[in-house]
C-alpha cells in the first residue's frame, strides 16, 4: 500500500512542475514575429517631374507602411503620401514640388519598424524644355521640315495647334535626340500662328506658343480684262486666293506695276502705256515673301490698228 501511494505522489509532484514550466514559457516566449516586407516591382518606373504621380509597389509583407524615397546622389528623402495598401500592394503619390530629377532607393518602413529597399528603383524625369523652332515661317503649299531646339526630350511625341481654332496636328518625328527633334510638317495646313508642344513618352510635356507661322501663298486665276492697247495706261483687275495687304505684282521682264489690295480673292493694278505688243506673264509675292505660281500669258498688249490713209 505504501509503495503505490508514494508513486502516485511522484507523479502528481511531476505533473504540477511539468504545468508551470509549461505557463512559464507561456508567458516569457515571444508572439510569433511578422514576416519582414519584400519589394517585387514598383510601376511605373519614371515619372515627371511635372505632376504628382501615382505608384504602385508590388511586394508581401506590407503592415501598415510608410513609403521612403530617397534621392541616390543627394540623398533627400520624402516621404509619400499613401492612398491604398493591401499586404501584397502599396500605392503611393509621388510629389512634382518636391522631386528633384534623378534616381531614387524606394523604401517600404512597417509600422513595427521592419523595412526593406529597392535600391534605384524609380527615375523622375525632368520635364521637356522648347527653346526655338526653326524655320519658324513655312508656306502651305508643300510639305516642310521643323527643327525644335531644347532639352530632356526623350521619344518625344510633336503636335502643333492651329491658336485660332484650337485644331492640333500630330508630326511624323524622324529623328530625334535629347536636344533637337527634326519633325515633318504636312502640306496644306490652314494658314496661321502655331502652338508648338513636345510630350515625352512618359507624359512630361512643354509647349512653345506661337512658334510656327504656317504662311498662305497666294495663286492668280486670272487677269480681266486679258487685252489690253498700248497707248494708254489700263487698270486690270487680278483674280486668286490668299492675297494679303501691300502685296507686289510683277510682269516678268517688266517690273513692278502699281498695285492696290481689294481683299484677299482681288488685286488692282495699272499697265502702263507703251509696252511692246506680246503676252505678258505674272506673279503676285505677299509681304511675307510668299509668290504665287507665275501665270503665264495673263494679258496681251496690242496696238492700235492704224487708220487706212486715203489718197
Amino acid at each position: 500500500m505504501r509503495q503505490w501511494r508514494w508513486i502516485g505522489i511522484t507523479s502528481l509532484a511531476s505533473l504540477l512542475a511539468a504545468g508551470f514550466i509549461l505557463l512559464f514559457l507561456l508567458q516569457v516566449a515571444p508572439a510569433s514575429a511578422s514576416p519582414e516586407p519584400f519589394i517585387f516591382s514598383i510601376e511605373p518606373s519614371a515619372v515627371p517631374d511635372d505632376r504628382d504621380t501615382e505608384i504602385t509597389i508590388q511586394g508581401a509583407g506590407f503592415l501598415t507602411p510608410t513609403v521612403l524615397i530617397t534621392n541616390t546622389t543627394s540623398g533627400m528623402g520624402i516621404t509619400l503620401t499613401v492612398s491604398a495598401v493591401t499586404t501584397q500592394t502599396i500605392t503611393a503619390v509621388v510629389p512634382a514640388a518636391k522631386s528633384v530629377p534623378g534616381y531614387y532607393d524606394v523604401a517600404v518602413i512597417n509600422g513595427d519598424g521592419s523595412s526593406a529597399v529597392s535600391p534605384g528603383a524609380l527615375k523622375v524625369l525632368s520635364t521637356p524644355e522648347v527653346e526655338r523652332v526653326e524655320p519658324s515661317l513655312l508656306p502651305n503649299d508643300q510639305v516642310g521640315e521643323i527643327i525644335i531646339s531644347g532639352s530632356d526630350f526623350l521619344t518625344p511625341t510633336v503636335t502643333i495647334t492651329n491658336t485660332t481654332s484650337g485644331v492640333g496636328t500630330e508630326l511624323e518625328v524622324p529623328a530625334f535626340t535629347t536636344q533637337t527633334i527634326t519633325a515633318t510638317v504636312p502640306a496644306e495646313m490652314k494658314p496661321g500662328h502655331y502652338d508648338v508642344g513636345v510630350t515625352n513618352y512618359y507624359g512630361g510635356s512643354a509647349i512653345k506658343s506661337g512658334a510656327l507661322q504656317i504662311l498662305s501663298t497666294p495663286e492668280i486665276e486670272k487677269v480681266e480684262p486679258d487685252w489690253l492697247l498700248n497707248t494708254q495706261d489700263t487698270q486690270i483687275t487680278i483674280v486668286g486666293s490668299d492675297f494679303q495687304p501691300d502685296p507686289t505684282v510683277h510682269v516678268i521682264g517688266v517690273g513692278v506695276l502699281a498695285s492696290t489690295y481689294v481683299n484677299e480673292t482681288l488685286l488692282t493694278a495699272i499697265v502702263p502705256a507703251g509696252l511692246a505688243v506680246g503676252k505678258y506673264n505674272i506673279e503676285v509675292t505677299n509681304p511675307d515673301g510668299q509668290k504665287s505660281p507665275v501665270l503665264n500669258d495673263a494679258f496681251e498688249v496690242a496696238a492700235p490698228t492704224p487708220t487706212p490713209t486715203v489718197t
